[in-house]
C-alpha cells in the first residue's frame, strides 16, 4: 500500500516516543459522540486492535444523502477534526472500491501517549459513487481494492 507510506512514516515515529494510549482515555468517549453517535451514519461501530500503526478502527455507512466520494471525505474529515488533539495530528485519507480509509494519529499537548487507527466509511450507494468518481476522471483513474485486513461494515 504505497500511498500510506507518509502516514505509516509518522505513525511509527511517534510509536518510538510515547507509549500507547490508555484505552480509559477519554477519547474513547468522544469516538462514541461524534463517530457512532454521527446522524449521518446508518450503521456505525468501534473497535480497539491494540496494534501500534492502528489501534482503534472505526467503521460506518452513510446514507442515501451522500451524492459523492468526497462528501464521504468531508464527513470523515469533519469526524476527525472534533476527535483530534490541537497539540499535533496526521491523517490521511484514501478511496477504495468498497469505502474510503482515512488513516490517522494524534498526540495531546501533555504528549504521555498517542493514538493511532482508521475510519472505514462506506455508502449504501458505494457502487454508484465509486462509478461515478472514475467517470469525473474520464476513465483514467480505478480505484483499488481495500488492502488485505480491512473490511467495511
Amino acid at each position: 500500500m504505497h500511498d500510506d507510506l507518509t502516514i505509516n512514516t509518522i505513525i511509527e515515529t511517534i510509536e518510538r516516543v510515547y507509549p500507547p494510549v490508555d484505552p480509559g482515555c477519554g477519547f474513547f468517549h468522544d469516538v462514541d459522540n461524534y463517530f457512532c453517535c454521527n446522524g449521518s451514519m446508518v450503521a456505525a461501530s468501534s473497535e480497539l486492535i491494540n496494534e501500534p500503526l492502528c489501534m482503534l478502527e472505526l467503521k460506518g455507512r452513510v446514507g442515501e444523502s451522500f451524492s459523492s466520494m468526497r462528501d464521504m471525505a468531508t464527513l470523515m474529515y469533519a469526524i476527525w477534526g472534533e476527535l483530534s488533539y490541537n497539540a499535533f495530528e496526521a491523517s490521511s485519507c484514501i478511496h477504495y472500491r468498497q469505502a474510503s480509509v482515512l488513516r490517522f494519529v494524534t498526540v495531546p499537548s501533555f504528549q504521555d501517549y498517542y493514538i493511532s487507527g482508521r475510519m472505514v466509511v462506506s455508502s449504501v450507494k458505494q457502487e454508484q459513487l465509486v462509478e461515478q468518481f472514475e467517470k469525473g476522471f474520464g476513465g483514467i483513474t480505478k480505484l483499488e481494492d481495500l488492502p488485505a485486513g480491512i473490511e467495511p461494515l
